[in-house]
């Protein structure tokens, strides 16, 4: 508690920095940039003008581009969902035939579960349960 502030605070601890020549080198070597001059700066009238043309002509040629690459990827987009449709479809198909084939069973199980006996403390899966001698409960 009884340090003083300039104790605590170390900026620049090595032995090595000195601020002065730190600043000089900045001074020396910054470059300071102003605003960039316009592409067109120099040109002439009619320069100028084919220069806006041919800009707005890429312009064009790129937006085209991306409408002609969009409807390309909406077809492949489509035949994918329309790929995809059909094996759902397909599966559908397979299940509910499936489902129609263990109608029948279903009968039979019904009925097999009413003849299954039923699990009782009494029945040999619950003796090691039962059984306090044991020491499993």
């Amino acid at each position: 508690m009884g340090e003083k502030v300039e104790d605590v605070i170390q900026h620049f601890v090595s032995a090595y920095y000195d601020p002065v020549k730190a600043h000089d080198y900045y001074m020396r070597t910054r470059q300071l940039t102003g605003r960039k001059p316009s592409i067109t700066k120099g040109m002439t009238k009619e320069q100028k003008q084919i220069f806006a043309v041919s800009k707005s002509n890429i312009g064009v040629a790129k937006k085209a581009e991306v409408v002609s690459n969009r409807s390309a990827e909406v077809a492949r987009l489509n035949a994918l969902r329309q790929t995809a449709k059909e094996a759902q479809d397909k599966i559908k198909a397979q299940m509910t035939a499936l489902f129609a084939s263990f109608q029948g069973d279903k009968v039979k199980t019904a009925v097999a579960k009413k003849m299954r006996p039923q699990k009782t403390p009494n029945c040999r899966c619950f003796k090691n349960y039962s059984s306090p001698s044991k020491g499993i409960i």
